[in-house]
């Protein structure tokens, strides 16, 4: 009882605490590694800080302790708490109020632990008893995501060969949202013959039009890289997260690319996907995998998430904001079209399979037809919703 009056285990229990209820929410979409890393970081800085912590309070260090425990349960959950407040308080969910009223508490409440050292101990050991109980419920909450057996949901394909004594190169290179010639032609009044005649004198078959049994491209690269229709039962509930973490999960482990691996070929992921042992550098800002979600809740990616796009656009913009995130996926879909080619012209000794995933002619739109930048911001593409 004792230590329980003197030790801050809060403090230690807290990245315990909040990776255990990450992982309860996203475990099995989760890597152990991508949880190691980033807790032995935050661990790490709770020592430091409390060691900091010490060193300037050497009386009083319980109160310091305390309120050192609420701004960092603040800054980890601040995501959460600023959209419970949005959702029921919405007055107090304005950074203007929520960021300066929380520094009010925190100096007064520190004032006030230091005037009452009775109050302050049973504050201390208040906060221990609270975080071993929520600790250990979610010990238990995470062993029963560990333990949940998950539906199988990708039916094996038979082992085939290549019958060819060369293996030729094989280039994956999906347009996200090319609707087709007759899809542009009647909708759009857009006539592409020119670029279809080009790939059909260079042999490639281009169909005149395409349809999908899936409106989401997630959706549709599972089914095409698993080589099966999706068996959706497996993916419920459909809603946003769930659905795209378990797609994300499955096109990782898809079986189209393990085939061609086991064949003897380079894999080249060039994708917006991460690929078993060929993870992408490519992103698509719509999308969030689980570390990110497991840290979208952190008050600094909160901020960044609700003011960033301050820097983009208006009267705060900067060129370098502009060009890294407004204009990401422009840079991004040429610098994967440059490595495709780059690709090409190489000669390897194995054969290689390249997926090229370029979010083209994928909304916005950031050139005109001739190929010309648009300026974004002008052209009332980015909205400030």
């Amino acid at each position: 009882m004792k230590k329980l009056n003197h030790t801050p285990y809060f403090l230690y229990l807290l990245p315990v605490f909040f990776y255990l209820f990450g992982y309860t929410t996203y475990g099995q979409y989760l890597s152990l590694h991508e949880i190691l890393l980033s807790f032995s970081i935050f661990t790490l800085i709770i020592i430091v800080l409390q060691v900091f912590t010490r060193l300037l309070s050497k009386r009083n260090t319980h109160a310091a302790f305390v309120c050192l425990f609420i701004m960092l349960f603040f800054y980890s959950f601040f995501g959460i708490l600023k959209t419970g407040l949005a959702s029921h308080l919405p007055f107090l969910s304005s950074y203007k109020i929520i960021l300066p009223a929380f520094i009010v508490v925190i100096i007064s409440l520190l004032q006030y632990l230091k005037r009452n050292e009775n109050v302050c101990i049973v504050v201390f050991q208040y906060c221990n008893v609270l975080m071993f109980v929520l600790t250990f419920t979610q010990i238990i909450l995470a062993a029963k995501t560990i333990f949940h057996v998950q539906t199988e949901s990708i039916s094996e394909i038979s082992n085939t060969s290549f019958n060819t004594t060369h293996e030729p190169n094989i280039y994956f290179i999906l347009l996200d949202e090319y609707a087709g010639t007759n899809s542009l032609k009647q909708y759009f009044h857009d006539d592409n013959a020119a670029f279809i005649n080009f790939l059909r004198q260079k042999g490639f078959y281009v169909a005149d039009t395409f349809q999908s049994n899936y409106s989401l491209t997630a959706a549709s690269v599972n089914s095409i890289l698993n080589i099966q229709y999706l068996n959706l039962k497996s993916l419920s509930p459909l809603n946003q997260y769930s659905f795209y973490l378990k797609s994300f999960q499955q096109i990782e482990h898809n079986i189209l690319t393990k085939k061609f691996s086991d064949f003897g070929y380079q894999l080249n992921n060039l994708s917006i996907f991460d690929l078993k042992h060929t993870n992408t550098k490519a992103t698509f800002s719509g999308w969030k995998k689980s570390a990110e979600l497991l840290h979208s809740s952190l008050l600094h990616n909160t901020v960044k998430h609700d003011l960033l796009w301050k820097l983009c656009v208006g009267k705060y913009r900067m060129n370098y904001f502009y060009n890294k995130y407004v204009l990401h996926t422009y840079h991004q879909n040429n610098e994967l079209i440059t490595s495709t080619i780059c690709i090409a012209k190489e000669k390897s000794r194995a054969p290689q399979f390249t997926y090229t995933h370029l979010l083209l002619p994928h909304e916005p739109y950031f050139t005109d037809s001739l190929g010309h930048l648009l300026d974004m911001e002008k052209k009332d593409t980015i909205k400030n919703d």
